[in-house]
């Protein structure tokens, strides 16, 4: 069974503290549930895994007023998080764009930055993660990503693959940009796709403002809502109501080294937005990518 363990400083029924989670705790199958934590560094992760872990089980945490990234599961050679579950939980930044934009630390804005929030966050070695049943808000890069920053190196890090992200609803409320969710991968130097045989289904996105990404190899997206933000344009086209908006629902647009192959985008739903899909070969490296209703 599962080992409840926290690791925090307590006020209340608050936690107002980094968790941290690393090998040499000798992470495995460890259970943590029912936290408010609320409160964060807006330069530091607030809860982060780092490989090798497994069976990780997080459950109704409520995660509110917190900056910069919520959710950090990652690796830095070729062990990984080994299917980590994440469920049930409520994760709210809870500021306006307004709000964000005058909060800053020690006086500056810059450091306290609303486009600098991601949810959940699946990072370079994370094998068979179960996302789900999930309500995020306000989150202003991506609510949920999938990435690798490895690529352009010949490192041992062996990608975010075979994950599961479903049922969550996602709402981008009225953050200036907000992505649903963001599938970053390409080969590393080796050979080797980082990003791939992911799984992102039945969810809502609602009031996204900008693309959402996909990359990667044999990832499948199917059976969701996405939802846009009315953007309003002066009479020379200016975009003028401060959302960073783009007139697609998601890309495959990749750069920098990223790849596109044998992606499948099915069944989905996608409205108050401009058009569903932008592709375009910057890398030569999108192929056999499947997009149909």
């Amino acid at each position: 069974r599962f080992a409840p363990a926290v690791v925090g400083i307590a006020f209340g029924s608050r936690i107002m503290a980094k968790f941290q989670f690393a090998h040499n705790f000798g992470s495995g199958k460890m259970l943590i549930e029912f936290i408010h934590i609320k409160g964060g560094s807006p330069v530091n992760n607030l809860i982060r895994m780092n490989a090798p872990t497994e069976y990780i089980k997080l459950q109704y945490l409520n995660i509110t007023h917190s900056f910069y990234y919520q959710l950090v599961m990652e690796a830095s050679d070729e062990r990984v998080n080994y299917k980590p579950e994440i469920s049930h939980c409520y994760i709210d930044l809870m500021f306006s764009q307004e709000e964000a934009d005058l909060s800053g630390v020690g006086g500056d804005p810059s450091v306290w930055d609303a486009h600098l929030t991601e949810g959940i966050t699946m990072r370079d070695g994370v094998d068979g993660a179960w996302i789900h049943h999930n309500h995020i808000r306000n989150m202003s890069h991506a609510f949920i990503a999938i990435e690798s920053l490895d690529r352009t190196n010949d490192y041992d890090t062996t990608g975010v693959r075979n994950c599961y992200i479903e049922d969550n609803l996602l709402e981008g409320d009225n953050l200036g940009y907000s992505r649903a969710f963001n599938i970053m991968g390409g080969p590393n130097l080796s050979g080797v796709e980082l990003c791939r045989n992911n799984t992102f289904r039945r969810n809502r996105c609602y009031d996204m403002s900008t693309a959402s990404h996909l990359f990667g190899e044999n990832n499948l997206i199917y059976s969701n809502i996405f939802s846009y933000v009315h953007c309003q344009y002066n009479e020379d086209g200016v975009l003028v109501d401060g959302k960073g908006a783009v007139p697609w629902a998601f890309d495959t647009v990749p750069y920098d080294g990223h790849s596109s192959v044998g992606n499948m985008v099915v069944n989905n739903t996608f409205y108050d937005v401009g058009s569903a899909i932008g592709i375009t070969d910057q890398s030569n490296l999108v192929y056999n990518n499947i997009y149909a209703n």
